[in-house]
């Protein structure tokens, strides 16, 4: 009785246990679950694009979210300027296995499915890769390399490397210990120089979701940067049930999902 009357004076003197960082799968699960919430979605991007020199060319684009067929997908469409417009990527991921993408460039009318390496290529000429612009990747070799003020908040420090890639030697992560999304990313290239700085800013909360509003990628190397942001963000949209369809691409620009719900209903009318 005397011994245990020790130990809880001995805990009440010791304070409070630190809480013990999770493992690393841990928190990658949930930076996942935090990116892509199981709700649909819709929401609208304004891709920004600065060269080296400067100059901005901006286009505009819809973006859905959802799960079809025990499948989760993400289709985006460019629908200004005109000289864009049309242009598409739609990307299937299914539990344990590499995400599957397609894009459709209305120049050469054709549906292209991208083989793993092409999704690391740049997305029309941006500093985002397909890949980048697709889901979360969280296999592959990671650490939790401490904790640390970054971003204006606490954060895991994480590094590694996704199971299939292709240009980086390392990327490191910095994800917020509360709401799990990440802040900044860094990626080396193979010669080990920073090459990438991937922002994620301006979280708002949306339908109680915490949800990321503008994303950075700057090219250190090249001077250049693209920035994307989101607006007009809507969880639990009902989609068509067709949309997530690669063959459909070619149309997809003109789906009455993107339109006002007036002008939509006109043009429905007028079938």
């Amino acid at each position: 009785m005397l011994y245990l009357l020790f130990v809880c004076i001995f805990a009440l003197l010791a304070g409070p246990v630190a809480a013990q960082t999770p493992d690393v799968s841990t928190i990658l699960q949930k930076t996942k679950s935090a990116l892509e919430p199981s709700r649909s979605s819709t929401s609208k991007l304004a891709i920004h694009v600065k060269t080296s020199s400067g100059e901005v060319a901006t286009w505009g684009a819809d973006q859905a979210r959802g799960t079809q067929g025990g499948e989760n997908w993400i289709l985006l469409v460019l629908v200004t300027p005109p000289d864009v417009k049309g242009l598409a990527m739609l990307a299937r991921e299914k539990p344990g296995e590499d995400a599957v993408a397609w894009d459709y460039i209305p120049l050469i009318r054709r549906v292209r499915e991208l083989s793993p390496g092409q999704t690391y290529e740049p997305f029309m000429g941006t500093e985002f890769t397909y890949a980048d612009l697709t889901f979360y990747d969280i296999r592959g070799k990671y650490k939790v390399a401490g904790e640390e003020e970054h971003g204006g908040g606490k954060t895991y420090r994480i590094e590694g490397l996704p199971s299939n890639d292709y240009y980086d030697s390392k990327i490191v992560t910095w994800i917020n210990t509360t709401t799990f999304l990440p802040v900044e990313r860094d990626y080396y290239d193979k010669a080990n120089r920073l090459w990438k700085v991937e922002l994620f800013q301006n979280v708002k909360d949306v339908q109680g979701v915490p949800t990321v509003t503008q994303f950075m990628m700057e090219d250190k190397q090249a001077n250049t940067s693209t920035s994307i942001d989101v607006s007009q963000v809507q969880y639990d949209t009902k989609l068509p049930s067709n949309l997530f369809e690669p063959e459909k691409l070619a149309t997809v620009a003109d789906n009455l999902l993107w339109m006002p719900e007036n002008e939509s209903q006109s043009v429905a009318g007028n079938r």
